[in-house]
């Protein structure tokens, strides 16, 4: 029974990882972070977070919340049926579901926490996030990481060298195709 649940453990955290450093910060947190410089959004927090009451954040949180989950569950469908491209342009919109619900979150939390409901899996994601086994991955994570970026430079260090010693007779050809587009390149870098 316990490594049943150490298994459910491990697979409800590689997937939160998975959602939280692929999805959240690559494409859906500077998307966010944009529509947060808005005006129109500080006025929206604002009505939130002062003037609204509790059933009304929760209605306002409830609307796209129940969306972003039902774009979650189609996609899974089309994943499961096959259809890639319909699965990923569901999975696009999931994403983009994601940046009102968290930004009515953020600005009606204590509300919003008030409900059992949204508390219990709060809670939960709270207690996910300081289990060892979610630091050790996460640590793990920025360390490959960082490899995976050192050995990229060194690729790139190491195709322009080999791209400039197979092109250099081709380049000193007056007149070649390759001669005038390096020349094109030059000037345009100045």
């Amino acid at each position: 029974m316990k490594k049943l649940l150490k298994f459910i453990e491990t697979v409800l955290i590689l997937g939160f990882i998975f959602f939280e450093e692929l999805v959240w910060y690559r494409f859906a947190l500077p998307i966010y972070k944009k529509l947060q410089q808005l005006r129109l959004f500080a006025r929206f927090d604002c009505y939130l977070s002062n003037d609204a009451g509790s059933l009304s954040a929760l209605l306002i949180f409830l609307l796209p919340f129940l969306a972003m989950e039902l774009m979650a569950i189609t996609a899974g469908h089309f994943f499961i049926s096959g259809q890639l491209v319909w699965g990923v342009t569901f999975y696009i919109f999931k994403i983009l579901m994601a940046i009102p619900v968290v930004s009515v979150f953020s600005a009606a939390k204590e509300k919003l926490l008030a409900y059992w409901f949204i508390d219990y899996p709060y809670q939960f994601i709270n207690w996910a996030k300081n289990t060892h086994l979610y630091q050790a991955i996460v640590v793990k994570l920025q360390i490959t990481k960082q490899q995976i970026k050192k050995q990229l430079i060194v690729l790139k260090t190491v195709l322009k060298i080999m791209l400039k010693e197979r092109m250099t007779p081709y380049i000193k050809q007056k007149g070649s195709y390759l001669s005038q587009l390096v020349k094109r390149y030059r000037l345009y870098k100045k």
